[in-house]
């Protein structure tokens, strides 16, 4: 499957194709930590600590990896459920990852998580 410039094989394809400016990144999608969207650009995150910048909106990343172990917890945050260390109450709450970075959950995105951790 083709979407614009990611090439996305079937379920059984570990690997993104992640367009750059100087061509094209292959990761490993279990190394792919939480995307963080940025108007029309997205910020991925990896376990190396590298971040690749791509001219692509978070909603692209969204719908190639929802069946991937990535939900999205915010306007702006797709996590990799892998990287989850802990859940914070709040308002509507916050996910502290295992490299330490805190990410945010919306009162609009927080059944998501409630259906991920019910395993509903």
């Amino acid at each position: 499957m083709i979407l614009h410039n990611i090439k996305f094989g079937n379920k059984e394809n570990h690997t993104l194709a992640i367009p750059t400016l100087e061509g094209a990144e292959f990761v490993e999608i279990g190394d792919i930590v939480h995307c963080k969207a940025d108007a029309n650009y997205c910020n991925i995150h990896l376990t190396t600590g590298e971040k690749l910048v791509v001219s692509k909106p978070l909603k692209h990343f969204s719908d190639l990896l929802s069946d991937r172990d990535f939900i999205r917890v915010h306007q702006s945050h797709l996590i990799n459920t892998t990287f989850i260390r802990s859940y914070r109450k709040g308002s509507a709450g916050s996910l502290i990852l295992k490299d330490s970075t805190i990410i945010p959950i919306s009162k609009s995105y927080k059944s998501n998580l409630h259906d991920f951790m019910t395993g509903a």
